[in-house]
C-alpha cells in the first residue's frame, strides 16, 4: 500500500512540481556571462554579469594583492586567479569584451578550464538567480540556476536518471533508486522547487559551488 501511495504521489509531482525552462527562443542560453581579456598576457577570464574585473573601473582592479585576495577561480580548491605572466607583480589589466548569455553546460566548461572567476568581496547581485531544489522521493537537495529544468522537461523515463552534474567538478548526480510497483527500481529524481528566484552574489555561488547543479 505504501508503495502504491508513493507511486501516486510521484505521478502528481511529475505533473505539477517540476522546473520550468527559461523563456526565450533558445531556453538553454540564459546565464549572462562577461568576458575579460588581459591587455598584458592576453589571457581570457569570465564572470557572472555584472561582476566586473575591468582595469578602468576601479584603481584596485590593477593591484595584484587585491586580485589575489578577492578574485577566486570557480574550482574545487577555490584558488586565487592565476597571476599575469607579463607583469612583475603578477597583476592583470583587464578589458571588458562584452556580455552574452550562455548555457549552464558552457559555464561548466569555463569552470573546468579555471577561467570562471567569482568575487569574494565587492560583487553585485547577479543577473542570474539561484533556486533550491529537492527530490521528493530520496530527499536529495541542492541549488541550480533559475531557468535550468534539471532534465525534467524532456520526456520522462523513470528507469533512467537525468543528466545532472555538479558545477565544480562535473560529477554526475547519482540515481534516485526508489522502488515502485512490482518492486521495480526507478532512477529518475522527481525534483521540485523549494525556493525560487533568490538573488545571489558570486561570493554565495562560491560558497554553494559543491552543491550547485546543472543539466546537460
Amino acid at each position: 500500500m505504501k508503495v502504491f501511495l508513493k507511486c501516486i504521489a510521484v505521478v502528481f509531482i511529475l505533473a505539477g512540481a517540476l522546473f520550468v525552462p527559461a523563456p526565450g527562443a533558445d531556453a538553454s542560453n540564459f546565464i549572462p556571462i562577461t568576458r575579460f581579456q588581459c591587455l598584458l598576457c592576453n589571457r581570457e577570464f569570465f564572470t557572472f554579469a555584472p561582476d566586473d574585473l575591468d582595469g578602468d573601473t576601479r584603481r584596485e582592479h590593477k593591484d595584484a594583492r587585491y586580485q589575489q585576495a578577492n578574485w577566486i577561480v570557480f574550482n574545487s580548491s577555490r584558488s586565487p586567479i592565476p597571476r599575469c605572466a607579463r607583469d612583475p607583480q603578477g597583476a592583470h589589466i583587464f578589458d571588458n569584451k562584452g556580455t552574452r548569455t550562455v548555457s549552464p553546460a558552457q559555464v561548466r566548461r569555463y569552470a573546468a578550464s579555471s577561467t570562471l572567476i567569482g568575487l569574494r568581496r565587492g560583487g553585485y547581485a547577479l543577473r542570474v538567480k539561484l533556486v533550491s531544489w529537492r527530490c521528493h522521493v530520496c530527499d536529495r537537495r541542492g541549488f541550480a540556476f533559475e531557468g535550468d529544468n534539471l532534465g525534467t522537461a524532456s520526456p520522462v523515463d523513470l528507469a533512467r536518471r537525468q543528466s545532472i552534474h555538479r558545477l565544480s567538478n562535473g560529477e554526475a548526480l547519482g540515481p534516485c533508486k526508489w522502488r515502485g510497483w512490482n518492486n521495480r527500481e526507478f532512477q529518475f529524481h522527481p525534483i521540485g522547487l523549494v525556493n525560487a528566484g533568490g538573488t545571489a552574489t558570486s561570493a554565495r555561488l562560491l560558497e554553494q559551488m559543491n552543491n550547485l547543479w546543472f543539466s546537460q
